[in-house]
C-alpha cells in the first residue's frame, strides 16, 4: 500500500535512526526529528505505517517500533498487527526468524487438528 509524502517522510526518519543508533525513536524524538510540536500528530502517523503493513508497534512500549522486512511484506499473508508486533518482539529476543517461527506454529495447529479428528 502506497504511502502520503508524511508517511514517507516518517517512515524514513524511523528507518534511518535505528540504522545509526540502533533503536528506534521515542514518539516525541520522533515529533521533534519530523519538525511536530505535539507526539499526537505521530501517533496518527504511526497507525497508518502500522496498518499499511510498514511497520509494527507493542501498545504502550516505548521504543518498540519495528520497521516490517521486504520479504515478509511480500509473503501474501498479513497477520494481525497485535500478532506481528508479538512475532517481531519473539524473534528479537530468541534470534528466531519470524517465518520460521510462523511455519512451526502453523505445522502445530495442523497436527493438533488432525489429532482431535482422528480420536
Amino acid at each position: 500500500m502506497s504511502l502520503t509524502a508524511r508517511q514517507r517522510d516518517c517512515f524514513e526518519v524511523i528507518q534511518h535512526h535505528i540504522e545509526s543508533l540502533g533503536q528506534a525513536p521515542s514518539r516525541r524524538e520522533l515529533a521533534k526529528l519530523l519538525g511536530l510540536r505535539s507526539p499526537g500528530h505521530v501517533i496518527l502517523l504511526l497507525t497508518a505505517l502500522q496498518e499499511r503493513g510498514w511497520i509494527t508497534m507493542l501498545p504502550n512500549r516505548a521504543r518498540s517500533i519495528t520497521i516490517v522486512p521486504d520479504e515478509a511484506a511480500c509473503a501474501g499473508h498479513v497477520l494481525p498487527p497485535i500478532v506481528e508486533a508479538k512475532l517481531r518482539a519473539h524473534c528479537a529476543v530468541t534470534g528466531e526468524r519470524p517465518d520460521d517461527v510462523v511455519a512451526d506454529a502453523v505445522a502445530l495447529f495442523f497436527d493438533d487438528a488432525e489429532g482431535r479428528v482422528a480420536a
